[in-house]
């Protein structure tokens, strides 16, 4: 299976953006124009490739995709395993997990 574009899972998930420490709806983002790709990135919660390949899983489990709007320099160290969770939320002062999907950290 192929997977979609970015402006077509932008259409099937809506994007999110985080606001005190949450992550709230960013209705105004339709698509990959509505953004500065220079000062922000389009995270998937879970990895593209590992929701599309599974997809029945995560829905059994009620583990929902979610897009989420991050500051370019947020978007990498949240990629970086360098960078321990602890650190991650004292720099940014919310969760990793929150942003990113790790079956490890996950209840479900």
């Amino acid at each position: 299976m192929k997977k979609p574009s970015m402006n077509k899972d932008i259409k099937r998930f809506g994007v999110y953006r985080i606001l005190s420490k949450m992550l709230v709806t960013a209705s105004h983002i339709k698509n990959t124009d509505d953004y500065d790709h220079y000062t922000h990135n389009i995270h998937h919660y879970i990895k593209s490739s590992k929701y599309y390949k599974n997809q029945d899983w995560y829905k059994q489990r009620g583990i929902e995709q979610k897009l989420i709007l991050l500051p370019v320099q947020m978007h990498l160290d949240l990629e970086k395993s360098a960078m321990s969770d602890a650190k991650f939320y004292q720099k940014y002062g919310i969760e990793r997990t929150k942003l990113l999907f790790r079956k490890k950290y996950s209840e479900y």
